[in-house]
This record gives C-alpha cells, sequence and structure tokens, in this order.
C-alpha cells in the first residue's frame, strides 16, 4: 500500500500519509527514517522512486475516502530527483481529480514550483516547511543539503503572498532559542504551528528546560493556531488537550471544481 494511516507520533500530523520516494538527500542527522527501513545513511541519501508509483497511487487515491494526505514522512517529496522525475507534482494532479486534500511537508524551496498547482487546491491543502535553526552554519551542519533558513522563510513568504494555507513543522527543537526566534520570524507567514522535541539524538532532549521551552512559545504564539505535540507536553508537564486534526485542509467542494 503506497497510502496509509500514520500510527504513534506520526498520526499527530495527518490521518493519512504517503511516501512516494525511497530515500532522502537532506543528509539530516538526527534523522530517524534509516533506523526504521534498516538501511545504513549513505544508502538512504539515494533517492529513489517507488516502482509503479504513480499507477499504483492513483489506484488506491480512486478508493480513498477523500481524508487529507501528506506527502510525506520518510522523504522530501521535493528532493534532489523531483525537479526531474515530478512524482510529487503527478501526484498532486491525482490527488486533485479525485478531491483528496493535500499536506505538504518539506525542507526544500523547490516546493514553489509546484505554486500554480496549489492554488488550485483552494483551502483543501496546506503547505508546510519545517523549521528548526536561525542560520546558515548550524543548518548546514545538521541539515546539509536542506534549503537555507532564510529560503524557507521566503518559501513560506511567498506561499502566503498566493492566499495558500501554509503550515510549519517546529520538531525537532535542538536549539529552543533558535526555534523560537524563528517561530516570531515567520509568524505573519504561517497559519498554523506544530510543535514537537528532539527524541533519541545523543541526549540533546535530556539538555533542554522543555517546560520554559514551551511556555516561551505558547506565549509566543498566543493569538495562533497552534498544536503541541504529546512528547514535548508530557516532556514540559502541561496539562496540554489540543486536537491534533483542528487544522486540517478542507474537505473539497465538489461541485465548484470544474
Amino acid at each position: 500500500m503506497i497510502i496509509y494511516e500514520p500510527k504513534g507520533k506520526a498520526r499527530e500530523y495527518a490521518p493519512y500519509a504517503a511516501n512516494i520516494y525511497i530515500g532522502c538527500d537532506n543528509g539530516c542527522k538526527y534523522c530517524y527514517a534509516p533506523g526504521l527501513l534498516n538501511i545504513n545513511n549513505e544508502k538512504y541519501l539515494q533517492v529513489n522512486q517507488r516502482k509503479d508509483i504513480l499507477k499504483q497511487f492513483e489506484k488506491e487515491a480512486i478508493k480513498h475516502n477523500k481524508k487529507p494526505i501528506l506527502l510525506t514522512f520518510i522523504s522530501d517529496p521535493y528532493n534532489i530527483k523531483e525537479a526531474e522525475y515530478k512524482i510529487t507534482q503527478q501526484v498532486l494532479y491525482i490527488m486533485y481529480e479525485n478531491y483528496i486534500p493535500a499536506i505538504i511537508l518539506t525542507k526544500k524551496k523547490l516546493v514553489l514550483r509546484d505554486i500554480e498547482i496549489f492554488k488550485q487546491f483552494g483551502k483543501s491543502i496546506i503547505v508546510g516547511m519545517t523549521i528548526t535553526f536561525d542560520n546558515e552554519k548550524t543548518s548546514k551542519y545538521y541539515e546539509p543539503n536542506a534549503s537555507l533558513p532564510e529560503e524557507r522563510i521566503e518559501v513560506l513568504k511567498e506561499l502566503k503572498k498566493n492566499n495558500i494555507p501554509t503550515w510549519a513543522s517546529f520538531e525537532p527543537v535542538i536549539d529552543p532559542k533558535q526555534s523560537l526566534e524563528m517561530m516570531e520570524k515567520v509568524i505573519d507567514y504561517v497559519d498554523v504551528y506544530k510543535i514537537g522535541k528532539i527524541n533519541n539524538y545523543k541526549n540533546i532532549d535530556k539538555t533542554i528546560n522543555w517546560k520554559q521551552f514551551c511556555n516561551n512559545a505558547m506565549t509566543l504564539l498566543k493569538n495562533k493556531k497552534y498544536y503541541i505535540k504529546y512528547d514535548l507536553a508530557m516532556a514540559a508537564g502541561i496539562n496540554y488537550t489540543g486536537n491534533y486534526d483542528d487544522y486540517l485542509p478542507e474537505p473539497f467542494k465538489i461541485n465548484s471544481l470544474w
């Protein structure tokens, strides 16, 4: 199956997901996917399209229940091969034709290539950037092949300028000060924030005052829509009862499509 229901922590992002590529060239040091797939980091950097991906995705999309699908958890939908293969672009066309709302999460500025497609979805799409660091040096160290922080800000700014619903994933949080700085920098361009923490990476999570970070984030975002992920809420010791499905893209108004 290409389209599947995420479990556990992943479910906090979307009711359904589709991993349309295998591998990711961002090279993030904290990435969990190689371990999940039981492959080494070097092999994971080699991006490949899945066999018969478009044929299989379309077959499943026709039968899908029209609930939003996230692209993607174990790759970047706008990875280095997407410029050539255009698999993500074609998947979006299939989703649109089958009235399936889309959730995009990327670290790549290539996402702006599809801005005209996003417009066709109206409110039935939300396009997001993962935001981590506030400077080029740290970003290059942890995420050597991803777009730089300022480029990600520019992406969100351009999306907002074109009235495309936007979101930002602040996960992992490795340097709380930098994360808070970036939350403030993108505040005019982001409709929804989802905030998590770093887990299982060099014990960094044990060095951070999560309660202080969480309180600072909620104060900063008091007039914004946001969701605090379960792991962060537990680490911060806060009684947070947010619903992770509150800010999904809207269902299609089918009669208005054509």
